[in-house]
């Protein structure tokens, strides 16, 4: 009797851990700026939205809980914007009629305490780069003054906060951060840019950190 008690605690407990750990957010992409025109409801990840009818076709978002990863690939690939606010209108961030999937990414205040790797950085250290890194310059086109860096939490360490105009990757794909401790409006680049100018992030970027 113990026995079977125990086998159905454990069949019980591995059906509800993955519903826990799974993120819950729901959002609504609109084909006009403003929340206008067709919309589709989000409530789970969407790898493809050919599949909505949406591929291409998304001009502002709203964000009614979670935080949401948009990129412009299938498959969550290319460059992505994270949001977790109301985005009215994708033409300032370079996004419009770009988006191509979407995924529900955990909180990023959770993610810095439960990542494991919180432990050996200090808070505004450069942090480990896995196995890649990044060259930052302060203007367009890979030129000015410039800092090579791994994950950061905040950039005044570099002496560089808010002063990145262009990004060299060397490998993976990292998420930069208006705010410190990436908070704030964050985007995803897994490419050189040579300009931020045209996704509204001039000098506006304060921590970065490798994402995949």
């Amino acid at each position: 009797m113990r026995r079977a008690l125990l086998a159905f605690g454990l069949l019980i407990s591995s059906m509800l851990i993955p519903a826990m750990a799974q993120p819950h957010g729901r959002a609504t992409v609109y084909r006009d700026a403003d929340f206008r025109g067709e919309q589709r409801q989000l409530d789970r990840d969407v790898r493809d939205f050919s599949a909505i009818g949406m591929n291409d076709r998304i001009s502002s978002i709203r964000v009614d809980s979670g935080t949401w990863e948009f990129c412009e690939d299938a498959d969550f690939r290319g460059r992505c914007i994270t949001v977790s606010r109301d985005e009215r209108d994708l033409a300032g961030s370079g996004f419009d009629d770009r988006l191509s999937s979407a995924r529900q990414v955990a909180d990023r205040r959770e993610d810095n305490r439960d990542n494991g790797r919180g432990d050996d950085r200090s808070a505004g250290g450069r942090g480990d780069d896995r196995g890649g890194g990044v060259t930052l310059y302060a203007d367009v086109d890979f030129r000015g003054d410039s800092r090579e860096s791994g994950e950061n939490r905040d950039f005044r360490s570099l002496n560089f906060n808010d002063t990145v105009s262009s990004i060299r990757i060397r490998s993976g794909a990292w998420e930069f951060c208006e705010d410190a401790d990436f908070r704030g409006r964050c985007m995803t680049f897994d490419r050189d840019v040579p300009s931020l100018v045209s996704y509204g992030f001039n000098d506006k970027i304060s921590s970065m950190r490798r994402v995949r």
